[in-house]
């Protein structure tokens, strides 16, 4: 990617990002699956116990259908330990009866340690760095 292909595709992506902040949907979105991310380690559940030991954010991004009845969005996580692995999880919600309902533990989970990421706990990539 060239310095001019960056440039064009960080101002489409952060007016994209800007537009996105726009829509009360949005705001609902995360909003109630940030409260249900911490109902869900307050119960101390298995696929999120721990966040209690990491860093971890939910990103800006989020990407809806047409009907915005249906999204993803991505949660980083830091490991505090340098040698432990970070890695970014693909969540979903979706609009049902009028409800948010939030999938977690069913999209893919990309583990980053060093220059290698671990895709589902099986596939290792490395990457290339120049």
């Amino acid at each position: 990617m060239t310095v001019k292909e960056h440039v064009s595709y960080s101002a489409c992506y952060n007016s994209y990002l800007d537009d996105l902040k726009k829509d009360s949907t949005y705001w609902i979105v995360r909003r109630q699956y940030m409260d249900s991310l911490n109902k869900w380690r307050e119960m101390d559940l298995r696929y999120v116990s721990n966040y209690d030991t990491k860093f971890w954010k939910l990103e800006d991004e989020m990407f809806f259908d047409r009907d915005k009845s249906k999204c993803l969005f991505l949660t980083s996580a830091i490991d505090q330990d340098t040698l432990g692995p970070d890695y970014v999880k693909i969540s979903a919600g979706e609009k049902v009866d009028g409800d948010w309902k939030f999938y977690y533990a069913s999209y893919p989970c990309n583990y980053f340690l060093g220059s290698t990421i671990l895709i589902s706990h099986t596939t290792q990539i490395q990457l290339l760095i120049k």
